[in-house]
């Protein structure tokens, strides 16, 4: 398992930032893009619950890598207010595990290249494997041409997919004994666009204008 990372540093530009990241108990190594906004109050929910006593950084990296050891990748992506394309790779149980932010601002590719499970947050990093050959996927030239983009789950190389919004992906043990590609996946869709939409059209705000607008700006903030 080869994990990389290219850096751009905002928050705690010290090697104690540095990815891909290894967690405290060692068990999990994570590799991610984005920006968890609300990493403060993930912090504190780790202090006080007694699940980390200090942290050697500053960044929101070490405190989603921790939140996932602590409380599972679900449940804290659900408390996650932010933009993040994450790879987690599970040292005791073997498995890969990708997840992309609710609404997908921040991409994530995944798929195959000379027989080998690859995954990244820029396409182009493919083309950065030796022998990558994949070609270009003809099928989705009409979708390219039509909307300017390609939707999920495809992309613009055979054996190349997206990952959809808000969806975890678990991989286990890519390859078989005798060397022949097999991939198992699970996929998981932790939010839903559509389902918080119902969700607001049946529970309607029940205020005036004033405490309407009044709430949006408190929300804005």
């Amino acid at each position: 398992v080869i994990l990389g990372h290219q850096r751009l540093s905002i928050v705690d530009l010290s090697e104690n930032g540095a990815q891909p990241m290894l967690s405290h108990s060692g068990r999990y190594v994570m590799t991610y893009n984005g920006e968890i906004y609300n990493y403060l109050d993930l912090a504190d929910k780790l202090m006080k619950d007694g699940k980390i006593s200090a942290f050697r950084g500053s960044s929101d990296t070490e405190v989603l890598l921790e939140a996932i050891e602590a409380y599972g990748i679900e449940d804290t992506l659900q408390r996650c207010k932010g933009m993040f394309a994450i790879g987690l790779y599970d040292r005791e149980k073997g498995t890969i595990t990708l997840a992309r932010d609710r609404v997908g601002e921040k991409p994530l590719y995944y798929g195959f290249v000379n027989g080998a499970f690859v995954f990244a947050s820029d396409i182009a990093c493919f083309r950065e494997i030796d022998g990558f050959h994949n070609p270009i996927n003809t099928a989705v030239l009409g979708s390219y041409f039509t909307h300017g983009y390609i939707p999920a789950p495809d992309s613009i190389y055979e054996n190349i997919w997206k990952l959809t919004p808000g969806c975890i992906m678990t991989v286990e043990a890519p390859y078989t004994p005798c060397g022949l590609m097999q991939m198992c996946a699970r996929q998981k869709q932790y939010w839903s666009m559509m389902d918080t939409a119902l969700y607001g059209q049946m529970h309607p705000f029940t205020g005036t204008e004033e405490e309407a607008a009044d709430e949006l700006e408190r929300l804005l903030k």
